[in-house]
């Protein structure tokens, strides 16, 4: 009888060791097909990255290259404000000469007048 009872224990425990050997055997493939997944992941996401570091210097070029740009357009617009500036003194001055010119024509008209009598 204890031999019968000695043979069924480890004929359990044999049983057992297998299911155990089993399981571990899944949980092993499940972590390693896990890792392989997260693996896919962090190459995507470093494929990603770069595309973006790629748009993100991109960008830079053209905001520098747009800064400049507009610098250029301020120095444009500062001259021809200067520009304007000489144009409107040009303007003052000749409309001064008009005036003097028509007091002078307004004086010999009168000077005519005189001498007409």
């Amino acid at each position: 009888g204890n031999e019968d009872g000695a043979s069924n224990l480890l004929h359990e425990v044999i049983t057992l060791k297998s299911k155990v050997d089993e399981s571990l055997k899944e949980v092993s493939k499940q972590k390693h097909e896990m890792l392989i997944d997260k693996e896919h992941e962090i190459s995507n996401l470093s494929h990603e990255v770069t595309t973006l570091n790629g748009e993100v210097d991109a960008l830079s070029k053209e905001k520098e290259s747009l800064m400049e740009e507009n610098e250029g357009l301020k120095e444009e617009s500062k001259r021809n404000f200067e520009m304007i500036i000489d144009k409107d003194h040009e303007v003052s001055n000749l409309s001064g000469e008009v005036k003097d010119l028509k007091d002078r024509v307004l004086k010999n008209e009168k000077a005519l007048q005189t001498w007409q009598k």
